[in-house]
C-alpha cells in the first residue's frame, strides 16, 4: 500500500475518482477537512482487499481516463514505468549520476524500483 500511496499522495482529494476507477464503495466516506489521506488509503485498503485488477495497469488506465484531475499521478506511474523498463545499468546511473538533482517525490518513486 506504501507504494501505491507514494504515486497517488498528490491526487488523495480525488479519492472519490480514484475509488470508482478501482470498483470499489466509496459513498460512505466522509469528505471531511484534511481527512482525503485517510479516505484515499480505505479506498486503497478496500481494493486490495477486493483483490480485483490490483495492479500497475489498473492505475495506468485510470490516470488516462482523468488526465487533468490525475495528472500528477499520471507522471508519477510513467516515471516508475521508465525505472522498471530500462535495467539496472539505467537505475545504477541514475542513481550514481543524478541522485542530487531528483527532487524528492523523484528520489521516493526511485526507491520503489528496487534494483534487482
Amino acid at each position: 500500500m506504501a507504494a501505491v500511496m507514494k504515486v497517488l499522495a498528490t491526487s488523495a482529494t480525488h479519492y472519490v475518482l480514484i475509488g470508482i476507477g478501482t470498483d470499489v464503495k466509496v459513498f460512505d466516506l466522509m469528505p471531511l477537512p484534511g481527512a482525503a489521506d485517510a479516505n484515499l488509503m480505505l479506498v486503497f485498503q478496500r481494493w486490495f482487499d477486493a483483490d480485483t485488477d490490483v495492479n500497475w495497469d489498473t492505475l495506468i488506465k485510470l490516470c488516462n481516463n482523468f488526465p487533468n484531475e490525475l495528472a500528477k499521478a499520471k507522471s508519477h506511474l510513467a516515471y516508475i514505468g521508465k525505472l522498471r523498463t530500462a535495467g539496472n545499468n539505467v537505475l545504477y546511473y541514475t542513481r550514481r549520476w543524478h541522485y542530487s538533482p531528483l527532487d524528492g517525490q523523484q528520489q521516493s518513486l526511485l526507491e520503489l524500483c528496487p534494483e534487482d
